[in-house]
């Protein structure tokens, strides 16, 4: 081989290797960031910049006693917790009105804030919205606890 081809070659090993050294930090710090991104899957920001959480725990149904409550909704627009969720009963008579209280829990299950709220009387296999709002930031928020005041 010729001094230029040895050259040629290996200035291409030199720049595979600085290419493979790139390629390789360019990756590491996604998993060293672990944490922020399980944050950034549990809130979704929106193009007009309300957030909207979405931990999996907010889309299991709960049940208070003859109430079955699911599709709970929680959007966040400046500052403003705007909670939504749709309650069934799945009784086999009518349910009176009750008032209610929201617990947003975060991931260790610490209390957040808690938010009144109100169910109306429902008749069987009927259906109802509940809507809550607090001023409250969501971004810690990871499951709901839902009670009765009485």
């Amino acid at each position: 081989m010729k001094k230029k081809e040895k050259r040629m070659i290996l200035i291409l090993v030199i720049i595979t290797i600085i290419a493979i050294i790139l390629l390789y930090f360019q990756k590491r710090p996604k998993d060293e960031n672990q944490e922020t991104t399980q944050e950034q899957e549990r809130i979704a920001v929106q193009e007009d910049g309300s957030k909207i959480a979405t931990s999996e725990k907010l889309q299991e149904k709960r049940k208070l006693g003859e109430i079955e409550i699911g599709n709970i909704n929680i959007r966040e627009e400046n500052g403003l917790a705007k909670i939504t969720a749709s309650a069934t009963n799945v009784g086999e008579q009518k349910t009176e009105e009750m008032p209610i209280t929201i617990v947003l829990k975060d991931e260790a299950g610490n209390s957040i804030a808690e938010i009144g709220a109100y169910i109306g009387t429902i008749e069987k296999g009927e259906q109802r919205g509940i809507q809550a709002s607090a001023n409250v930031t969501i971004d810690e928020v990871y499951d709901v606890e839902i009670k009765t005041n009485t």
